[in-house]
């Protein structure tokens, strides 16, 4: 009768542990089943980048271009201390002007236009 005291309460304390055990087990599914998810509705991806936006960089770069390239242009303008005209002389000397140089473009140019001229003429047997 002790043996079989013995064997029932070993039989008991396994069962016994198998319980805590299952129970521990139990208890770590739960709280992996809380830990995964499942997706439902897989992403999708994008048809286009969100981000840069080409035709926003590429008319900032044109309008920053533009806008340097007139500013480099009006710092030009304003440092240029030459005297194009007779006017420009005037104020700037307080003087009234007595002669002025010709310009060379415009020398060179009637030049050519006196040389065709008196091809033209040559070819019909006069000249001036």
């Amino acid at each position: 009768m002790t043996r079989s005291y013995q064997t029932a309460q070993d039989f008991y304390n396994d069962l016994l542990k198998k319980r805590q055990n299952a129970g521990v087990a139990g208890d770590l599914e739960s709280q992996q089943q809380s830990e995964q998810f499942r997706v439902y509705d897989p992403p999708s991806l994008p048809d286009r980048p969100s981000f840069p936006k080409k035709a926003y960089f590429a008319g900032g770069g044109f309008g920053g271009g533009l806008a340097l390239g007139l500013a480099i242009l009006y710092l030009i303008a304003i440092g240029d201390k030459s005297m194009h005209t007779e006017r420009d002389v005037e104020l700037a000397l307080k003087l009234p002007v007595l002669a002025l140089v010709p310009v060379l473009e415009a020398l060179s140019q009637e030049r050519v236009r006196r040389r065709r001229i008196n091809r033209a003429l040559d070819a019909i047997g006069t000249r001036v």
